[in-house]
């Protein structure tokens, strides 16, 4: 798992977009992301990303799914 030492937020760290652009795609390509943050100093977060089996069995269809536009 991955894991920061660091301690707080820098200034300017970002714009707060990096699990909705991850949720979206990953949504668009028939996969779930479940985030779970603890409230408890020091006890981090639980991302899982669960993709149904249909997707490995045929990756074309997730791939045209993911990058369709219409």
């Amino acid at each position: 798992p991955y894991m920061s030492t660091r301690q707080g937020t820098e200034a300017g760290g970002g714009l707060g977009l990096g699990l909705f652009i991850a949720k979206t795609l990953l949504e668009r390509s028939g996969a779930t992301l479940d985030f779970r943050n603890s409230n408890e100093p020091g006890e981090g977060a639980v991302v899982r990303i669960s993709w149904p089996r249909s997707v490995f069995l045929n990756p074309e269809s997730a791939s045209a799914t993911m990058f369709d536009t219409a």
